[in-house]
């Protein structure tokens, strides 16, 4: 299982309410329900095993069983196997967006070439994958879910270009077939996600960013710490799932950029970003698998 959003300001006080780490809020984590469905116990064993202490896990092996569970509410999350048999995933999913549209729809396929139309899941976990980057990205689901339930969102729009990132302020980065379909008349599909790896150059020094969040600034207890009194307690806070990797300015002051521009929300990043800290610029690049990035 492998497994992203420029939220706007609620997001940020959603993120800063329920930080990720496990020692912030686990009560409120355990609040959250999420639904696995796989015709393979052993998998369903293993999600409930690594998402149990921070989710309420409901696992089932049935579709038919696992649609009746939905359509009785109360699930911000399911994570659908998309080879079953009696009902491949595409169909469950298509089921669970009309019985369900608020659950926030995750597939799970063993097949890393698979693809799967935007409009019908957040994204895809491959199998398998590591277990940070799971329980990272099904938080990541499970905020989006609580932040479509503060901020009613719209009837979603019905061309094949508009995802559904884009109808919670979300903005993915375009990708050449996102740009290319249109053109071609195909719906944009998600890909099965790789884990995303860039690393961030500040000050000589070289940080990979990690399968969770990853908080910069002026307090110890950051993740890179810049002592410097022009630098905010707490200033830029990243974040790495199945999409890619945000970056937030948590320091309130307005005047962080990317690219140039003032950093507003949270926001994608990549290979070749420039992000000012007034004093400081920080750049974003691939990590080289050869040549891990050093901490």
């Amino acid at each position: 299982m492998s497994t992203v959003g420029n939220a706007d300001r609620a997001l940020g006080e959603l993120s800063a309410s329920a930080e990720l780490e496990r020692a912030s809020a686990p009560a409120a984590a355990n609040s959250v329900r999420v639904l696995c469905v796989d015709d393979e116990p052993a998998a369903l064993s293993l999600l409930a095993r690594a998402l149990g202490e921070r989710f309420q896990v409901v696992t089932q092996t049935d579709p038919d069983s696992a649609l009746a569970l939905l359509q009785q509410g109360g699930f911000a999350v399911v994570i659908s196997d998309l080879l079953m048999p009696g009902m491949p995933g595409l169909t469950f999913l298509e089921r669970v967006r009309s019985l369900a549209p608020a659950t926030v729809r995750l597939g799970l396929t063993g097949c890393l070439d698979q693809q799967l139309p935007a409009e019908l899941a957040f994204g895809i976990l491959t199998k398998p994958c590591p277990l940070a980057l799971l329980e990272a990205t099904v938080t990541a689901a499970a905020q989006f879910h609580a932040l479509r339930a503060t901020r009613p969102l719209a009837p979603a729009p019905t061309t094949a270009s508009a995802l559904p990132a884009v109808e919670s302020g979300l903005h993915p980065l375009p990708s050449r077939a996102a740009a290319d379909a249109p053109r071609r008349g195909a719906a944009p599909s998600i890909p099965a996600a790789r884990a995303c790896r860039l690393a961030l150059a500040v000050l000589g020094t070289s940080v990979e960013l990690g399968p969770r969040a990853t908080r910069l600034g002026r307090a110890m207890d950051n993740d890179i710490v810049i002592q410097d009194a022009r630098i905010a307690l707490r200033h830029l806070r990243f974040f790495r799932s199945w999409r890619g990797v945000t970056v937030q300015d948590l320091s309130g002051t307005g005047v962080v950029q990317l690219n140039g521009a003032r950093l507003s929300g949270v926001r994608f990043i990549q290979p070749g970003d420039c992000i000012g800290l007034g004093p400081f610029d920080v750049s974003v690049s691939a990590v080289d698998d050869g040549r891990p990035a050093a901490h």
